[in-house]
């Protein structure tokens, strides 16, 4: 919901607006939400130049993406073998995740030892399962 309240229309008011509307579940979360009426004055002519680009980009960034993903993965890799630490790195085509120092067994580790050493939850015990 936070994502779409922050949306500012730079091109295509009219689909701005539609996807506003459509999402309209956003206003119960956020009652104060007045979408903007106009672009921004930074304006995109329609025209050859403009398809031409988005055509260039379309086709060259997988390519390019792939390449630097490729890259920083190797990166990575070399980077965290010495303490063969990987879980908190996760480097897909759908997913980048860079926690390189990965807090989640320790935190796991200390909830078991506190749930070990806490006595019983009175709420457990009414419940017959304490």
């Amino acid at each position: 919901a936070h994502q779409i309240l922050t949306l500012k229309p730079v091109y295509g008011l009219r689909v701005y607006e539609r996807f506003v509307r459509e999402n309209a579940w956003v206003k119960a979360h956020f009652p104060n939400l007045e979408p903007y009426s106009e672009e921004t004055p930074f304006r995109v002519r329609e025209g050859r130049v403009k398809r031409g680009i988005e055509r260039l980009l379309a086709r060259g960034w997988d390519g390019v993406e792939e390449a630097i993903r490729g890259l920083y993965g190797r990166y990575l890799r070399r980077r965290l073998r010495p303490s063969g630490e990987r879980e908190g790195v996760i480097l897909t085509p759908h997913r980048l995740q860079l926690n390189v120092v990965d807090h989640k067994g320790e935190v796991a580790r200390r909830f078991e030892e506190a749930l070990k050493t806490s006595p019983p939850s009175p709420l457990l015990k009414e419940m017959g399962e304490g």
